[in-house]
């Protein structure tokens, strides 16, 4: 129960009750003692009221004095300070704000009350309320401003803060010019490379590395220690960055050509990963981005610089295919693991990428087989069919124990459990899978591809099988296969779609084809696959061979090597066909790149196909696509036309060019 307020005027009144209650025993008592506790109760409350009054009024003067000194002081603060309504205009500022937008240019004799604060100083209030913070720059000097609501008899009103911030930013940018940066440099298939010269050569090569290397870092004022027989760590002050940048890491071309200066038969080049960051890391970070830049640039075939800026990653070099690895031991080991997964696992599905070629399928199948064999249910994920595999996907159904291995996104779902694995093969994107939803659902995943490494990888794996040297994902698979030690692991049908791709990506074995992908066909071979059975699943009917030859002759000849060419066709399948009148291009005496541009009802989209001489990769990839040394494509939405495509994939092959041909490193970068 609450107290009660005055307890002594209570007191009074109830002994005023208690005297009328003595007034029917004694009058004349009654009415004295009545009389009496009245003017009492009168009293009280009088005294009451008037003590109350002198109390606040009291209160108030000490709270007017604290106001008094509260402004004094806000008006000495030596951080500018304003308060403005909600329309901006200005009702309150301290010394120090008027000091430095005002005083300091001279108008000491105005009054700025009233006054919109976004004419004024040509600061917008809606960012400054909306943002915690508002970088804001005044006659040179650097603030930060800081904005806080109040309420008002007025309505809504605004303290706005400008805390300088010049030195702070300055000290920033001294510390960011001179931030150590890691550099990791390897020596491209050192052990293939290197390792497998004479004695005498191999100091001579080694030898002049080194001198390059050493050159390069002294002209950075850089320190450079060669910690492994293929493996360099660089130390230089950031702003050295730029220079290596504007020069493309031209460090890339040096070694190059020491191919050709030292007549050596065996290709030299150098992988360069560097990671820097614009929020603070400490050394172990960024010595940890550094790292994992130059495992990007492995993972994409060598012969470039990554360069890693917090997520954001760019590309220098890349001017040569990758260089197909002999030594097989990488294999191996990747088969024995692929194997252990597959034996812990409930069941295995498998993806490749949307619209499915010959490659994903031929490599989902092969998969499908090897699972199957170590005792696995396993399932290939078609979300849907497209005539370039339509041949192939009529071959399986009508095969005892094939009719039953194509699923839907919707059926693989159904057959997830806690343990099953997911292979995704043909691709690393994570956006570009069949049904990437399916990545989400499924914890343990592994990754076999021959595509440089995207921007967009798909992570976490439990296995990543990715060599941008091998000529399609059939390849590898059937290599990993080679591996498992089952003569029972591959039956013909799995046999000749896996041969069916290989010949889809090499065209026939003509490009991109090494030593291992003829031991993948031997093997292949060996299982029951035929040559003229994966001819038959490649062939097109006579529609989409019209279709592609009309592409064909919409071309355009650019910079004296370059086929473009740009169609419409509203089919389901134009990007396939767009793709393979690319290839056709290419046939073409003299042309080293193609490019065909298509709007389908999917938008815009472009292929590009190289003879090896044009990296089309990186040149997609300037474009928000992606793919192979010369295989790629990109995707442009609706709202591009295709004129406006062509002029983008033009500028984008000028500064292709005039990178790779018209930049030089001076003696400082």
């Amino acid at each position: 129960m609450s107290k009660l307020r005055h307890p002594e005027i209570w007191l009074l009144i109830m002994v005023m009750c208690l005297s009328w209650v003595i007034t029917y025993y004694n009058f004349e008592l009654g009415i004295i003692c009545f009389l009496i506790s009245g003017c009492a109760v009168v009293y009280e409350i009088y005294v009451t009221k008037y003590k109350r009054a002198e109390v606040f009024n009291g209160i108030n003067k000490i709270y007017n004095k604290f106001d008094q000194l509260n402004r004094l002081k806000m008006n000495q603060l030596p951080v500018g300070y304003v308060i403005v309504d909600k329309e901006g205009r200005i009702i309150w500022f301290n010394d120090a704000f008027f000091q430095v937008f005002y005083k300091n240019e001279g108008k000491t004799d105005i009054d700025i009350k009233g006054r919109n604060i976004e004419n004024e100083l040509n600061l917008s209030l809606e960012d400054c309320v909306q943002q915690e913070s508002l970088e804001y720059k005044y006659q040179k000097i650097d603030y930060d401003v800081i904005t806080q609501k109040i309420a008002d008899s007025r309505g809504d009103l605004y303290i706005i803060n400008f805390f300088d911030v010049t030195l702070l930013k300055r000290q920033k940018e001294i510390y960011s010019r001179y931030e150590p940066v890691f550099c990791y440099m390897i020596i491209d298939n050192y052990d293939e490379s290197i390792e497998s010269l004479p004695s005498v050569d191999k100091a001579s090569v080694i030898g002049q590395i080194d001198l390059h290397l050493n050159d390069w870092a002294n002209r950075k004022d850089a320190f450079i220690i060669h910690y492994e027989n293929d493996r360099y760590l660089v130390i230089f002050e950031r702003e050295k960055l730029d220079m290596m940048t504007e020069a493309h890491f031209h460090i890339l071309d040096e070694i190059r050509d020491l191919q050709k200066e030292l007549n050596l038969s065996v290709p030299l080049s150098l992988s360069i990963g560097v990671g820097v960051s614009d929020k603070a890391r400490t050394i172990k970070e960024a010595n940890e981005m550094s790292y994992s830049a130059l495992e990007i640039a492995q993972a994409r075939g060598g012969d470039q610089a990554v360069l890693k800026i917090d997520d954001e990653l760019k590309y220098y070099g890349g001017s040569n295919d990758a260089n197909e690895k002999h030594n097989q031991v990488k294999a191996r080991f990747k088969a024995k693991a692929l194997k252990e997964q597959i034996l812990e696992a409930d069941n295995v599905i498998i993806m490749g990428h949307q619209t499915p070629d010959l490659d994903s399928l031929g490599a989902g199948i092969g998969l499908v087989d090897a699972a199957r064999d170590l005792g696995k249910k396993a399932w290939f994920v078609v979300s849907g069919f497209n005539y370039s595999i339509n041949s192939a996907i009529d071959y399986l159904q009508e095969q005892e124990g094939y009719k039953d291995v194509l699923i839907s996104p919707e059926e693989a779902e159904m057959y997830i459990r806690n343990n099953s694995l997911l292979i995704v093969v043909d691709t690393q994107k994570a956006d570009y899978v069949d049904y990437p939803p399916l990545l989400n659902k499924v914890e343990k995943k592994i990754i076999i591809d021959h595509h440089r490494r995207p921007d967009n990888v798909i992570q976490p794996t439990v296995l990543d099988y990715s060599e941008a040297y091998a000529s399609s994902a059939c390849e590898l698979v059937a290599e990993l296969l080679s591996y498992l030690d089952s003569k029972t692991l591959l039956s013909p049908v799995a046999a000749n779609a896996l041969m069916a791709g290989i010949c889809m990506d090499t065209k026939m074995f003509v490009n991109k084809t090494g030593v291992r992908t003829f031991e993948a066909a031997g093997y292949l071979k060996l299982h029951g696959a035929s040559m003229k059975k994966a001819k038959e699943l490649l062939q097109d009917d006579f529609t989409t061979y019209t279709s592609r030859m009309k592409a064909v002759q919409n071309a355009l000849v650019y910079f004296d090597s370059i086929a473009l060419s740009m169609y419409e066709d509203q089919s389901d399948y134009a990007k396939i066909i767009a793709s393979q009148a690319a290839d056709e291009m290419l046939n073409i005496k003299n042309i080293k790149a193609s490019f065909v541009i298509v709007k389908s009802n999917e938008g815009i989209s472009i292929s590009a196909r190289s003879n090896g001489d044009i990296n089309v990769q990186v040149i997609m990839e300037a474009l928000g696509g992606g793919g192979h040394f010369n295989m790629a494509g990109t995707q442009l939405g609706t709202t591009t036309s295709l004129t406006e495509a062509q002029d983008m994939l033009l500028e984008q092959l000028a500064l292709y060019f005039e990178e790779r041909d018209g930049q030089f490193e001076s003696n400082i970068a």
